[in-house]
């Protein structure tokens, strides 16, 4: 529990907002939270953990929800998203790329797999801008993501720069091929190395501060 303090009393708040909408706001992210650790090997599962996460992927896709699966947070939150959506809006939908983002992020990490940099901003933009919308659907009667594009790549270049220590003795690689080159850095790099590397603080630097 104490990973996820912060983020678990922020949602217990929106309940001053909404009751309802504090608690799917809760369902939805225990779910997407559950299955980024079984991925990350931060929770473990009687079984292969890609296959298990791909059972949970249909289950929301299909609305055939298994008795005591943890899928089934996925149905509260849905369902009350369906009832404030308006056209355009499909909160499944948005679920399942968030599912699909953290399955991509489990594939590259596998292979150390380094993007460019074009790669990787898109990576951002298709990693948060569902979450970004399901929150916004359950907020505001009329913002969307693509409204406020920069807030997904914000969150993503945010992330990147705060979790770097973790994400690459994982094997997630958030720093451009580009920039790795440059700085004659590969990913065999020590962590020290890529710390201490004024290429890539530079790099870092320029991310947080890009305006769109």
């Amino acid at each position: 529990f104490a990973k996820y303090y912060r983020n678990v009393v922020g949602m217990y708040l929106l309940s001053a907002y909404g009751m309802e909408l504090g608690s799917a706001f809760r369902s939805g992210y225990y779910l997407v939270r559950h299955i980024d650790d079984v991925l990350d090997g931060d929770r473990q599962v009687s079984c292969d953990p890609y296959g298990y996460v791909q059972d949970l992927r249909s289950q929301v896709e299909t609305g055939n929800y298994r008795n005591g699966s943890i899928a089934t947070l996925a149905e509260h939150a849905i369902s009350h998203l369906e009832r404030k959506k308006r056209l355009g809006d499909d909160p499944r939908l948005d679920f399942l790329r968030s599912i699909d983002g953290i399955v991509f992020d489990y594939g590259r990490s596998q292979e150390r797999r380094v993007l460019t940099e074009e790669q990787l901003e898109d990576y951002y933009y298709r990693t948060f801008d569902p979450v970004v919308n399901l929150s916004l659907m359950g907020l505001s009667p009329s913002l969307r993501s693509r409204d406020i594009p920069i807030m997904s790549y914000g969150l993503g270049r945010v992330y990147s720069v705060r979790d770097l220590s973790v994400d690459w003795t994982r094997g997630t690689i958030n720093i451009p091929n580009e920039v790795l080159e440059r700085a004659n850095l590969t990913i065999s790099s020590t962590l020290e190395e890529i710390q201490n590397s004024a290429e890539v603080q530079g790099w870092f630097s320029s991310a947080l501060t890009a305006t769109k």
